[in-house]
């Protein structure tokens, strides 16, 4: 709360002017004017006329009536309260204000002694009077007087405010977020572009950057894989400069270095400018793909690397052979480039032929007989035109003039004269002239008709050509299909049909099944198993292979993995040996017999005896069924609490122990005391004689796995074949230095644990102890 001096200016606003008045205070002067009226009335029912001055502008009654002097009178209800004074009948802290008593540290009515304007209310606050001036009072809850302006009363809300949140001077601080306050308690309204709150926490704020955080990688507890990195809100690997995922595995890292020919850049980006040797090279963390040499017959003409050896010299008349070299050229032509050579390129109608750039395309060939046209060849090219004399004319080769026998009766230059009429048979002796012959085609000779080619299905055997094609060697056996071919079937008796020797009855016993003439009856159905005893007959053996035998299908073969156990064709291979313990791989073959030593059960699988179970005491440790259960276990303890004893040893006494470790997992506890600790002999000694290499021990005080500490030797005593205490406590003929050595073990009681060295595999070979003292 701020306090004023009572000389100061009033606050801000705390100090009514009379046109500003409260509607509640107004209706109260108004009241108090009606009442104040009445009691300007005499008792006897005169006017009476009481008058009360002031300076402010309140006006004056009179009579009861109101006036618009510059007065208030107490009965008055015109204008703003007036400026009270002292009223008879008043308490001396008190005023009159509206003709009634009023406090004069009353807020309501200003905190003058003789002003009666309310102070003017403040902002979310109350008006109290301080040494007769307004200021400001009580704040509302919530809110507070933080700037220290009474003139804008208590303008902070520190239920919401996050700058003065709660108190003032209190700004609510959360990292990379905005924050809220609410209830006065600080909170986040929302986090920064890029951040979030993912643990709920206000005091690290928006702590997760969803586009780089590998455990909050996109959405909060996204967490990238081992090897990855999260960059723009998604897992992946982000290599270093250099480095590159090519083979899109995480789990390889980024196993591809860039800077080279095949990735230079980023992977898959080739150097490999065009026509070139070109090489990637490193340029300040940056690939830069350098031009090589050129491949032959290419050139960087243009002396720009980025794109390669433009210019194929091979093809460029502009650069022939090498950049620069321009080919020449001469009338009718135009030059070009070929294999890095210079030639032309003729206007049509034109060719070089003296092969001189310079004279361009010299021969006319439209007109040349002997450089005749383009499509004929041009240079060089003379008409020929066979049986005729030739001619060029446009460029083509025509026929002038024919030679005696031939014609040009098709009238195309290209072939000359192309009939011969002496031999030709549809132009025999002149053009049109057509033989004809029976059965077939004819020929010509001299200008004569002969026989030519015959009808399909006929012949010219007797070679007259009178008769024409008189053989019809569609249906004649002996010349079936050509003279002179005699019809022969295999198995059978033959037939000509459509000019093909054809099946016309089998020898018994043969059948023709295929219906294919050419291997005759092919099919014998007293052994085909595909046409056994007739055609399509087919024979089938279930799991197997069929058979025929005179007629009748019989069982040739069994699949893998069964067999014909019953000599049955009919229901073929019916024993699957890979599973049946009867016929175990074969007929016969009985897993219960082959299986016999100390076996209970045995079963059949993969064609293979197996055994199940076996005797009690007796194990299968080699997985063979022909041996049985070759292993007997030696029975020796295998749990800790109840170890098998060996008994006691005094100094100077010994003994073996044998076992062995059957079956998997066996392990072997065993007990032994060690007597007289206080003799100097005392030497518990206890040795692996056979299995070193197989097994080890261990010497415990108890089942806890407590290890004894080895005596002269040191160290603990795991994983031995070899262990003893040696007696180091003093000369015994000397009482003074005497002192009995600790018995090992809780009075000389140790417990040796056997066990299979790790990683070989269980057999029956026994173990041997020789235990001493």
């Amino acid at each position: 709360m701020h306090h004023r001096r009572p000389n100061s200016p009033p606050a801000l606003g705390l100090t009514a002017p009379s046109t500003r008045a409260p509607l509640a205070t107004l209706a109260f002067l108004a009241v108090s004017a009606m009442f104040g009226s009445w009691l300007g009335c005499a008792s006897s029912g005169t006017n009476t006329t009481n008058t009360t001055s002031g300076s402010g502008g309140g006006g004056v009654t009179t009579g009861g009536h109101a006036t618009s002097s510059g007065t208030a009178a107490t009965g008055g209800t015109g204008g703003a309260p007036g400026t009270g004074g002292a009223k008879p009948g008043c308490m001396p802290n008190e005023k009159t204000c509206a003709g009634m008593c009023v406090k004069i540290d009353d807020p309501a009515y200003g905190c003058g002694t003789t002003s009666c304007g309310a102070c003017a209310p403040a902002a979310n606050a109350q008006a109290t009077c301080s040494q007769g001036v307004c200021v400001l009072g009580a704040c509302a809850d919530g809110f507070k007087n933080c700037d220290g302006n009474d003139g804008n009363g208590c303008e902070t809300n520190v239920n919401t405010d996050p700058l003065q949140c709660g108190h003032c001077g209190s700004p609510c601080m959360v990292p990379n977020a905005v924050p809220s306050c609410t209830m006065g308690v600080c909170g986040i309204l929302s986090c920064m572009p890029g951040k979030t709150d993912c643990n709920m926490n206000m005091v690290d704020g928006c702590e997760a950057d969803l586009q780089n955080d590998p455990n909050n990688c996109n959405v909060c507890g996204h967490v990238c894989p081992v090897n990855e990195t999260c960059q723009m809100g998604m897992c992946g690997l982000h290599c270093p400069k250099g480095k590159a995922d090519c083979n899109m595995m995480s789990s390889d890292g980024c196993e591809t270095p860039l800077y080279t020919n095949t990735n230079c850049n980023f992977c898959g980006d080739t150097c490999a400018l065009p026509n070139s040797n070109s090489m990637c090279v490193n340029m300040g963390g940056m690939g830069v793909c350098n031009l090589g040499m050129c491949n032959p017959g290419w050139a960087n003409c243009d002396m720009i690397a980025g794109n390669g050896c433009e210019i194929n010299t091979t093809t460029s008349a502009a650069n022939c052979g090498s950049c620069g070299n321009n080919c020449p050229s001469g009338p009718n032509s135009t030059a070009v480039c070929n294999n890095s050579g210079c030639g032309l390129n003729c206007d049509p109608g034109y060719w070089d032929c003296d092969n001189n750039p310079t004279t361009g395309c010299e021969v006319h060939v439209d007109q040349d007989v002997n450089n005749c046209g383009v499509k004929g060849g041009g240079c060089g090219h003379q008409c020929v035109t066979p049986n005729a004399t030739p001619t060029c004319a446009g460029g083509l080769c025509l026929v002038q003039m024919c030679n005696p026998g031939f014609k040009d009766c098709n009238m195309m230059p290209s072939d000359g004269c192309e009939v011969n009429t002496n031999t030709d048979p549809n132009n025999c002796g002149g053009c049109g002239t057509n033989c004809m012959i029976a059965n077939g085609t004819a020929g010509c000779a001299a200008g004569l008709c002969t026989v030519g080619t015959c009808a399909p299905g006929w012949a010219d055997c007797d070679g007259l050509i009178s008769n024409g094609c008189e053989t019809h060697v569609g249906v004649d056996t002996n010349n079936c299909g050509v003279c002179g071919k005699v019809c022969s079937i295999a198995n059978g008796t033959a037939s000509c049909t459509g000019g093909t020797c054809t099946v016309a009855s089998c020898n018994p016993g043969y059948t023709d099944c295929n219906n294919q003439p050419g291997d005759g009856c092919e099919a014998h159905t007293a052994v085909d198993p595909n046409n056994c005893g007739g055609c399509n007959k087919q024979c089938f053996v279930a799991n197997g292979a069929a058979g025929c035998a005179a007629g009748s299908c019989t069982v040739a073969g069994c699949n893998p993995g069964f067999a014909d156990c019953n000599g049955l064709q009919g229901d073929g291979c019916e024993i699957n040996t890979t599973n049946n313990p009867g016929n175990c791989g074969a007929c016969n073959n009985n897993c219960a017999t082959n299986c016999a030593t100390n076996v209970v059960a045995t079963t059949c699988a993969a064609s293979t005896c197996s055994i199940l179970a076996c005797s009690a005491g007796h194990y299968n440790i080699d997985n063979l069924c022909t041996n049985g259960c070759e292993c007997t276990s030696a029975g020796s303890s295998s749990t800790c609490s109840m170890p098998t004893s060996i008994g006691a040893l005094m100094v100077g006494q010994s003994t073996v122990f044998t076992g062995n470790l059957v079956p998997a997992a066996q392990e072997a506890y065993l007990t032994v005391t060690f007597n007289g600790n206080a003799n100097p002999a005392y030497h518990p000694h206890i040795t692996m004689t056979t299995g070193v290499g197989e097994f080890l021990f261990d010497i415990q005080t108890n089942c806890n796995g407590t290890l004894i500490t080895c005596g002269v030797e040191g160290g603990t005593s795991n994983a031995r074949t070899n262990w003893e205490e040696v007696y180091t406590a003093g000369d015994a003929s000397q009482p003074s230095e005497f002192i009995p050595i600790p018995a090992v073990g809780s009075g000389g009681v140790v417990i040796i644990h056997v066990y299979r060295t790790a990683g070989l595999p269980v057999t029956c070979n026994n173990y041997a102890l020789t235990i001493s003292n």
